[in-house]
C-alpha cells in the first residue's frame, strides 16, 4: 500500500461527498471513449422457446418475476439455448443495440484472452510476475512479488493491496502494483481486486507485444465476429482489464456460448478444454456474503449448481446453467456489488433443471409472450402506477411548450458547483467531473424540446421527446455518450406545474431525472439519478470491496460514521437547485 495514494484517494472520496465543492480528477486520461455505434445486426437465430424445449409461459413467468422485484432494476434481458435466442426484451427506452459498459463482467473476457495465450503455449499459469516483469522490479519489489504467479492473479489470490481505490489517483498502475505490499498469503487468501485483472492485461501486452484489444481482435473476437466494442485504457495506455469494456449484449452472449461449448466455436477449438474446465470450477472459496458463487479463473462458479457467471457491478451479468444449457444475459440498474441480488435465486429456480431438446408448439402461449414483451417495452422509466383514479385532466402540451419556450433560468445554489448534467456515478467512474451548472435554457422544436444545460466550461444540449423519446449525443469534455430523453408535464400536490425529463444514458445502467417546478415564488429544480439512489444501502459492500485491507488504512476508515456517509451520499446524488429567470435569449 502506498500511504500517499491512499491519502489522495480518501481526499477524493471526501470531495465527492461535499456538494459545495467542485470535483477534480487527480488523473488525466489521454484517450477518451469514442462515439459507440448502434447496431441492429443479429448473429443468433431467433426462435420460439418451445423449439428449444422450454414453454413460453415458463419464460413469461420468469421475466415477470424479475420485473416485479424492483431491487433488480431490470433494463434488458436475452435468453439463449442451443445457440438460439428464445426471448429478448428491453424495458422502457432501454435498447440492446449499442455497446454497454460491463464493469467487472469483462474480467471473464480477460480470462478467455489468457486462455487463448495458454492454449497457444505462450504463457504458463505458474509463471511468476518477477520473471514476466523482471525489468520493472526494484530489489524490494522483487522480494515482495517473488511468489505471485499468473494463476494467483486469475484466482484473485495474489493478496496485493494496490487496488481500484488507489488506482483512481495513480498514473503508473504496473509500477504501483509491483511496488505494493500484500495483505494476505498468495495462493490461499481470496482478495477481490480489479488490479489483478489489469495486470493480466499488462501481461498480454508484455508477452505478445500487442494490446489486449489487438490480441483479442486477432484471436477470439475475429473468430466470433466481434468488432463493435471499446475497452478503456489506464493513463499509460493499457486496457484496464477489470473494467472499462463496452460491448453489445449479443457479443457478450457469444463468449458465454463459447464457454458453454467448452472453448469450441463453429467446430474449431479456440481455447483448450482443460483451461475452460479449470476457469469455471472453484479455484478460491469466497466469503458467503459475496453470494452463491465461488471463484474460478476470473469466472464465477456456482457453489451448489453447475453454473458459470460473468458478473459486473450494478447488475451486468451473463449466467450459464450447464444442466439446462440456458444462458441469461441481463443488464440492470441496481446496487449489487457481487451476487447478493434476487436475480440469482429467481434464475436458479427457473433454469437450474433439465429441459428436453424441443417441446410441442404452442402458438397461443407464444403470442401471449410476445404481447408481454411489448408491455415490457412500453414501460416508461419512473412512471408510477396508482390503484386510485387519476383525477387531473391531461395537460395541454402545446400550451406548456409555449409557456417555457425561449426562457433561461440561472442556477442560484451553493451546490451548483458540484452539479452537472451527467449523473454523478458516471462522473466518478469516468474520472470526468463537471465544473458546475450555471443555467438551463428551454427552446421548443415543434412537439419536442431542446434543453441546454450550461456548465462553467461547456454546454450540453439534449432533445426531449414527449410522445416518444428523442436521442442525443452529449459530450463530457469530449467524451461522447448517447442519451435517450423523454419528458412530460404534470403538477405537484399543490397544483404547481412541473416538467419531468427522464434521461437514460444508453451505454450505461445510469438514468437521471430532472424535475423543474415553475412556481413564481419558488422556481427550482431537483436532479436525481438511479441506481445511485440505492447506494447508501450498498455502501458497506462497496467500501469493503474498494478499501485496501491494510491495518493502518482499515483502522482509519473504521472511524468514519457509516450513517453520516450514507446521508452525505444521498445529498450528493439527489440535488435541489434554486432557479431564477434571466433575460430571454434570442431564439435560434
Amino acid at each position: 500500500m502506498n500511504i500517499t495514494n491512499t491519502g489522495k484517494a480518501l481526499a477524493l472520496f471526501k470531495n465527492i461527498l461535499d456538494t459545495t465543492k467542485r470535483k477534480v480528477s487527480p488523473i488525466r486520461f489521454d484517450e477518451l471513449k469514442p462515439e459507440l455505434k448502434e447496431s441492429n445486426e443479429l448473429f443468433f437465430e431467433r426462435t420460439t422457446p418451445e423449439e428449444c424445449g422450454i414453454e413460453s409461459k415458463h419464460i413469461q413467468k420468469y421475466v415477470g418475476e424479475l420485473l416485479a422485484d424492483k431491487s433488480i432494476g431490470l433494463q434488458s434481458i436475452m435468453l439463449i439455448r442451443n445457440r438460439k435466442v428464445i426471448f429478448e426484451a428491453s424495458k422502457g427506452n432501454r435498447t440492446m443495440n449499442i455497446p454497454k459498459t460491463t464493469f467487472s463482467q469483462c474480467k471473464s473476457v480477460v480470462s478467455l484472452a489468457v486462455g487463448v495465450l495458454v492454449t497457444q503455449g505462450r504463457l504458463g499459469l505458474n509463471e511468476r510476475l518477477t520473471d514476466i516483469f523482471s525489468e520493472r522490479l526494484t530489489p524490494l519489489s522483487r522480494i515482495k512479488m517473488k511468489g505471485i504467479t499468473v494463476r494467483h492473479l486469475l484466482s484473485m489470490t495474489s493478496s496485493v493491496s494496490f487496488n481500484e481505490f488507489e488506482a483512481m489517483v495513480s498514473r503508473d498502475w504496473v509500477k504501483e502494483f509491483l511496488d505494493s505490499d500484500t495483505d494476505g498469503t498468495e495462493g490461499s487468501d481470496f482478495r477481490y481486486n480489479s488490479l489483478n485483472s489489469y495486470m493480466l492485461s499488462a501481461i498480454i501486452k508484455e508477452r505478445t507485444g500487442q494490446s489486449l484489444s489487438q490480441f483479442l481482435d486477432k484471436t477470439l473476437f475475429s473468430a466470433l465476429g466481434i468488432t463493435n466494442y471499446y475497452w478503456e485504457k489506464c493513463p499509460k495506455g493499457i486496457e484496464k482489464g477489470g473494467w472499462g469494456l463496452y460491448i453489445l449484449p449479443e457479443d457478450i452472449a457469444k463468449l458465454g456460448v463459447l464457454v458453454m461449448q467448452g472453448g469450441v466455436w463453429n467446430g474449431k477449438r479456440l481455447i483448450s478444454a482443460k483451461y475452460i474446465i479449470e476457469a469455471t470450477k472453484t479455484q478460491a472459496v469466497t466469503p458467503k456474503e459475496y453470494g452463491d458463487f465461488n471463484y474460478g479463473y476470473h469466472i464465477w462458479s456456482g457453489r451448489s449448481t453447475d453454473s458459470f457467471l460473468f458478473n459486473g457491478l450494478m447488475g451486468q451479468n451473463l449466467l450459464g446453467y450447464r444442466d439446462s444449457g440456458v444462458i441469461i444475459v441481463i443488464n440492470c440498474g441496481n446496487c449489487d456489488t457481487f451476487q447478493q441480488g434476487a436475480f440469482f435465486g429467481i434464475s436458479e429456480k427457473y433454469f437450474n433443471r433439465y429441459f428436453p431438446e424441443t417441446t410441442e408448439s404452442n402458438e397461443a402461449a407464444f403470442g401471449e409472450l410476445m404481447r408481454f414483451k411489448n408491455e415490457v417495452k412500453a414501460f416508461q422509466c419512473g412512471c408510477k402506477r396508482s390503484f386510485l383514479p387519476m383525477p387531473r385532466e391531461k395537460r395541454d402540451l402545446d400550451a406548456d411548450l409555449k409557456a417555457i419556450n425561449g426562457r433561461r433560468f440561472a442556477v442560484d445554489s451553493a451546490n451548483s458547483a458540484s452539479t452537472g448534467f451527467a449523473p454523478l456515478v458516471l462522473q466518478i467512474v469516468q474520472g470526468n467531473y463537471t465544473k458546475g451548472l450555471k443555467s438551463v435554457y428551454f427552446l421548443r422544436e415543434e412537439n419536442s424540446l431542446c434543453v441546454s444545460f450550461a456548465e462553467q466550461d461547456e454546454t450540453h444540449k439534449i432533445s426531449v421527446g414527449f410522445e416518444s423519446p428523442d436521442k442525443s449525443t452529449v459530450r463530457f469534455h469530449g467524451e461522447p455518450f448517447l442519451v435517450i430523453s423523454q419528458g412530460r408535464f404534470t403538477e405537484n400536490e399543490d397544483g404547481i406545474p412541473v416538467l419531468i425529463i427522464d434521461c437514460d444514458f444508453a451505454e450505461t445502467p445510469y438514468s437521471r431525472r430532472y424535475k423543474f417546478f415553475f412556481d413564481c415564488d419558488d422556481i427550482h429544480a431537483e436532479f436525481s439519478e438511479t441506481p445511485a439512489e440505492m447506494l447508501p444501502r450498498a455502501l458497506p459492500n462497496i467500501l469493503t470491496t474498494l478499501v485496501p485491507k491494510s491495518e493502518k488504512f482499515g483502522s482509519a476508515f473504521a472511524k468514519i460514521d457509516g450513517d453520516y456517509v450514507s446521508i452525505k451520499f444521498e445529498k450528493a446524488f439527489s440535488q435541489k437547485l434554486r432557479l431564477s429567470e434571466t433575460a430571454q435569449a434570442p431564439q435560434k
